[in-house]
């Protein structure tokens, strides 16, 4: 008894602080709890799906932002036809870039099914 009482103190002491706090897992997997303890916004999406998936929801990605070059064109270029035109080559210009570098992050990590045969969205 005299060996056990002390282990079960320790076991008390150290129990006490963590259901005080209230802590739960919605707070720790928070896009805030994640960013504020030093963790990526990429890190924190990933926790956001599988959040959703484990709830059994429908992940909503937020919409992308433009690239620079297709900001640059909005601002710069006074002819809708021409930065339409410069835009869509731009983009054409980034999915060969995707071809031929695979590392190349495009933001689709996690959002889409992989095939068992390769595919273009797959690299």
């Amino acid at each position: 008894m005299n060996k056990k009482l002390p282990a079960l103190g320790i076991l008390v002491l150290t129990a006490v602080p963590v259901f005080a706090a209230g802590f739960t897992t919605e707070q720790a997997t928070s896009r805030e709890y994640l960013m504020r303890h030093g963790h990526s916004a990429e890190i924190a999406r990933m926790v956001e799906i599988n959040n959703a998936r484990i709830n059994g929801e429908v992940y909503v990605a937020p919409k992308r932002q433009p690239s620079c070059f297709a900001r640059w064109v909005n601002r710069n270029v006074g002819n809708e036809k021409v930065s339409d035109f410069l835009i869509k080559t731009d983009e054409v210009g980034s999915r060969a870039l995707r071809y031929f570098d695979p590392a190349l992050d495009d933001g689709t990590f996690l959002l889409h099914d992989i095939k068992t045969e390769p595919d273009f969205d797959d690299l």
